[in-house]
């Protein structure tokens, strides 16, 4: 395990099993934008469902709109409300106890390499930590909002 909690990509944490990322065919690789349940989807498709403990070999932010979301980053319980922002990061454990009934969220996900590593090394230097959530103010929160109706 690494300093910061991390286990890293291609040793599994024990018993948990590595998701890799699947473009969806079709579409042009990189940044792929999901509601809860198009993840929930995918995750059953692979036969790992959100809430049973997977380690994704991709970026997952998740943009909570409405409702409660309870969350689990490397074994550490996160209660996302509205307005909630969570970014894990690849080779980090997650999984979503309680599945995703009763929230509205968006979902953006994305492999390592996009954005380029050189954004990647700046995100990750010092004053961010490995996985982050963040509640941003109201005149963020309205910008970061906007962009995300944008991707969708």
């Amino acid at each position: 395990m690494k300093e910061n909690g991390q286990f890293p990509v291609g040793r599994a944490a024990a018993g948990v099993p590595a998701v890799s990322y699947r473009p969806t065919p079709g579409r042009p690789p990189g940044l792929e934008v999901l509601d809860l349940p198009g993840l929930a989807a995918r995750a059953v498709e692979r036969g790992l469902p959100l809430t049973v403990p997977g380690r994704p070999a991709f970026h997952v932010v998740v943009a909570v709109r409405g409702g409660r979301l309870a969350c689990s980053v490397d074994f550490t319980s996160y209660p996302l409300a509205p307005g909630d922002w969570l970014w894990v990061w690849p080779g980090q454990v997650l999984q979503f106890p309680d599945g995703h009934r009763g929230c509205d969220a968006t979902v953006l996900v994305f492999p390592t390499g996009f954005p380029s590593a050189a954004t990647d090394a700046l995100i990750r230097d010092g004053a961010h930590v490995p996985y982050r959530l963040v509640t941003p103010d109201e005149p963020r929160q309205a910008a970061l909002l906007r962009l995300l109706d944008a991707l969708v």
